[in-house]
């Protein structure tokens, strides 16, 4: 007994041990990250000359994507029909058109009914009264079609719901039921109805008002996190504001300029190229590069995040002078022979005996040796050599059709549950 209270003992003081030092690893980031912070309105120009555009979505896309989340992030590759209603009212009148008279018909005394408020009470009543055949997906589906319905008059909306919700408290006190707690479980169609209502009402708001802060927020938070090593896979980084995600070891780093140019014209028009310098770290993953490459890059155009291309569809490379071996490229894309590029390839291969059996080695910046600026081609804007790196972008691989798509998918299924 004496031994195992020894043992308890041991294992207590190492636990906290380890919690101290995890809590002054911590309090030395935090530190840290205040003594070479910079300030935001140090700037010239302010936010407005670094942030890029607030992003914030159109009414109808809101709107859609309030009622239909699940259906709305797939709406592109599956070509739902039901947004090219919702999303653009103009098609929707297009394709009314295209219909044929008797069709057209219907649909007009249909839409009349439903704007009818006795009628469409009466029908919400009689559908939740078959509570065996009116299920819980039936009527948030059928209470995001209806919000999509009404969203356009917001006011015969709010006099419908209004009369939903006296209509649901009534039946729950009737039925000596806790109506309290009424809106907990989306068991009705108000209770479907309530959060879409909301989210139109608040939309003016958000996007005026909250958007901005929020996205200056975000922005200064990632900025802040970057300026330490951060885990690709894991997310863990040494400047964190919440201690689960904090990096679990001391990992030595310094900074590094990269000065981008668009080469390929990529981004840049035939009038003038884009070249801007971007700050990394020599911990980084070639992965983390092209993501700050590309912030950078997106930022400077001002382009929206549904229009930017993912780093994943780029390979970084590295531009020299006069050195056989790599492959070649001009300014403008053409072969050069004076000019060399190297790609830095995100994977490591070099050491088979170290790799885990299916885990692959991330290579990092410092494993080129980027930080040897004597065979770059070009200089900053003081004649020092600097670091030149453009962006290449891959090769789409062939498309599939349907079917192919479709018996690539079941392939990749019946793997995953043959492998457990």
């Amino acid at each position: 007994a004496k031994r195992r209270e020894e043992k308890n003992s041991h294992i207590e003081t190492q636990i906290n041990l380890l919690e101290a030092q995890v809590s002054q690893n911590c309090r030395d980031a935090f530190a840290e990250l205040q003594l070479n912070s910079n300030g935001l309105g140090d700037r010239k120009g302010g936010l407005d000359e670094w942030l890029a555009p607030v992003p914030v979505r159109s009414f109808a896309e809101f709107a859609s994507y309030s009622c239909f989340g699940d259906r709305y992030k797939d709406r592109h590759r599956t070509q739902d029909p039901l947004f090219t209603d919702v999303v653009t009212p103009e098609s929707a009148a297009a394709a009314l058109a295209a219909e044929p008279p008797e069709i057209r018909k219907a649909l007009g005394q249909l839409h009349n009914l439903l704007l009818n408020e006795d009628f469409l009470l009466i029908m919400i009543s009689a559908m939740e009264s078959r509570s065996d055949r009116f299920m819980y997906q039936e009527r948030n589906h059928f209470g995001s079609l209806l919000s999509a319905l009404l969203y356009s008059d917001i006011g015969y909306f709010t006099r419908i719901l209004s009369r939903l919700i006296e209509s649901l408290v009534s039946r729950r006190q009737e039925a000596n039921d806790n109506y309290k707690v009424v809106f907990r479980r989306c068991d009705s169609v108000a209770e479907r109805l309530l959060p879409n209502w909301l989210a139109f009402l608040m939309y003016e708001h958000l996007s005026s008002r909250v958007a901005g802060p929020l996205h200056r927020l975000y922005w200064s938070m990632h900025q802040q996190i970057s300026k330490g090593p951060v885990d690709q896979v894991t997310g863990d980084s040494k400047y964190t504001i919440n201690e689960q995600k904090l990096l679990k070891k001391e990992i030595p780093f310094k900074a590094l300029t990269l000065t981008f140019q668009d080469r390929l014209r990529v981004f840049s028009s035939q009038q003038q190229q884009i070249q801007c310098s971007v700050t990394v770290l020599d911990c980084d993953t070639v992965h983390q590069a092209k993501e700050k490459i590309l912030d950078a890059v997106y930022t400077q155009l001002g382009l929206p995040n549904s229009q930017r291309v993912p780093a994943t569809q780029f390979d970084l490379a590295r531009t020299f002078r006069g050195t056989a071996g790599f492959g070649g490229i001009g300014a403008g894309g053409e072969e050069n022979s004076n000019e060399r590029y190297l790609i830095l390839t995100e994977l490591d291969n070099s050491d088979e005996d170290d790799a885990v059996e299916g885990l692959q080695r991330l290579r990092r910046l410092d494993s080129f040796n980027l930080d040897s600026a004597d065979q770059s081609g070009a200089g900053d804007c003081s004649g020092e050599a600097s670091i030149v790196v453009f962006l290449k972008p891959r090769k789409e691989p062939p498309r599939m059709n349907g079917s192919a798509a479709a018996a690539a998918a079941a392939a990749v299924a019946a793997s995953r549950r043959l492998g457990g």
